[in-house]
């Protein structure tokens, strides 16, 4: 152990808990190079410089009785906060880079005008075996859609452009043969 100055300051190197440390009402410096603690370690207002890393197969942190805040440097925005009740609030952006991410509840969106941003070249659903695409939507704005498209209620507005066009209703004709046509003169 280093100097002891008097009975509240130690200077160390290393030092190594064995069962609990518990830190007082004060802020702690943490300014040694090394802190090793085997049971429960509590701190108020401390100040890690460098790594904080877990060793254990499974590290927890536990938050205060409502919440766990990662705030921004200067202590003024959350950044990332986690609820008692396992509720997320991310500030800016979240990136999930080459991983599957999965809900098991609905994605809801509360903008008003809420935007889903595709890569860049297509936004595609998939079917459940990742087989196939359901429903892909290309950067230019053109979908395909797999299996059909059925619509319960409303009206259908098929806009052509500038050519001739061929557009099958989808109801069979009086002879079942076939589907009516609908010629669509330029």
């Amino acid at each position: 152990m280093g100097q002891l100055v008097d009975a509240r300051t130690w200077i160390v190197d290393t030092l190594t808990v064995n069962s609990e440390l518990i830190q007082g009402p004060a802020a702690l410096a943490l300014g040694f190079s090394s802190l090793t603690v085997a049971g429960t370690t509590t701190l108020t207002n401390a100040t890690v410089t460098g790594i904080l890393s877990f060793t254990t197969a499974s590290a927890k942190i536990v938050p205060g009785s409502t919440r766990l805040s990662i705030q921004n440097s200067l202590n003024t925005q959350e950044n990332f906060g986690v609820t008692e009740g396992g509720d997320v609030a991310i500030r800016s952006t979240l990136s999930v880079p080459a991983i599957n991410l999965s809900a098991v509840v609905a994605l809801t969106f509360t903008n008003a005008a809420a935007s889903i941003i595709p890569g860049a070249t297509s936004l595609s659903f998939r079917n459940n075996a990742n087989g196939a695409d359901n429903l892909l939507i290309t950067d230019a704005g053109i979908a395909t859609i797999r299996a059909g498209l059925t619509l319960t209620a409303g009206t259908f507005t098929l806009p052509l452009g500038t050519g001739t066009g061929i557009v099958s209703v989808g109801a069979a004709d009086s002879g079942g043969a076939g589907f009516k046509l609908l010629r669509v003169p330029n």
